[in-house]
């Protein structure tokens, strides 16, 4: 069904120096969003700063408040690609975010650009479906499938980069926990404890190399790794008494889940290679071709799981 709303926006900012060395830059974001006979309104206060500790070597730091008016719903007891974003209604509150940063970035001899960061978020208005609950017609009545609840999100990354000459890329290591918990009352899921998201990656690394030995021609080899993602599956089945088919000769059968996303999808890794031939007709015409290769090791990265008695 269709959902009719309006948002408004006010944002001011403004950068301070205080002497060479010190530079902050202060900003709000005032929001409101109407949907309905409802009118959500949220400040969202920006501070950042950074300190030059000397010509190469810097600290920044910086925190955050947010509000999303769009929520994704993700289903964690299958593995095919099933978001939705639903939007907020008068019943479904906006998402909302805190989130605290600091990293030193250091200049190496003009050659990289290194960097080490760490991060917090407190997340709070995040959803769920309810225990039992599918995303087959979420269409219709999708309000009365999801739950409520709050998240945490933690880590850091390490970052190489080269910007300059011929040979150019970036090595990048994250490391990163995302975990939710739903114990309001009504609301309960994993019995009230904090589980993973389905999108918490431990570990997520990035490889981009790419050389340009002329103006017409350059190659790049791009490689990725991550943790797999988390799912729920339940490793036991029973027959309950009451079925739903109203015939005690088809008995349902429910699969007991001891814990949500309590399963971990193999990781995730592959290598692409591109090549780009450049050429320049004029100051208004150029054309660029691009061959590609995608998954050069063709690793079979599992879509899909599939349950085997035995």
């Amino acid at each position: 069904s269709k959902v009719y709303a309006h948002e408004m926006m006010l944002f001011a900012e403004d950068d301070w120096e205080l002497g060479e060395r010190i530079k902050l830059n202060l900003g709000i974001n005032v929001s409101g969003f109407v949907v309905g006979s409802k009118l959500y309104c949220s400040p969202q206060p920006r501070l950042s700063g950074r300190l030059m500790i000397n010509d190469d070597l810097s600290l920044k730091v910086g925190y955050a408040r947010m509000t999303q008016y769009a929520h994704l719903l993700s289903n964690s007891t299958i593995s095919l690609p099933t978001d939705l974003w639903v939007p907020v209604t008068e019943n479904i509150e906006p998402m909302t975010s805190n989130q605290v940063a600091c990293g030193l970035f250091y200049n190496l001899f003009d050659l990289l650009d290194l960097s080490v960061e760490g991060y917090y978020k407190h997340m709070n208005n995040l959803l769920e479906y309810k225990q039992g609950a599918s995303f087959w017609g979420s269409s219709k009545n999708w309000e009365n499938k999801v739950c409520s609840g709050e998240g945490r999100s933690y880590g850091f990354e390490v970052l190489a980069q080269r910007t300059k000459g011929r040979f150019t890329g970036w090595v990048g290591y994250t490391w990163s926990h995302t975990d939710h918990l739903f114990d309001r009352p009504g609301q309960r899921l994993n019995n009230g404890e904090w589980f993973p998201a389905k999108y918490d990656r431990r570990h997520d690394v990035s490889v981009v190399l790419t050389y340009r030995p002329s103006d017409r021609f350059d190659v790049s080899l791009t490689w990725v790794y991550s943790t797999g993602n988390a799912v729920t599956l339940g490793l036991q089945e029973y027959e309950s008494v009451n079925n739903i088919y109203g015939d005690s000769d088809r008995p349902q059968t429910v699969t007991y889940i001891e814990k949500r996303n309590d399963f971990r999808m193999p990781d995730y890794h592959r290598m692409d290679v591109s090549c780009n031939f450049y050429r320049k007709f004029s100051a208004r015409i150029s054309r660029v071709i691009n061959v590609s290769v995608y998954n050069v090791y063709n690793r079979q990265n599992p879509y899909m799981i599939y349950k085997k008695d035995g």
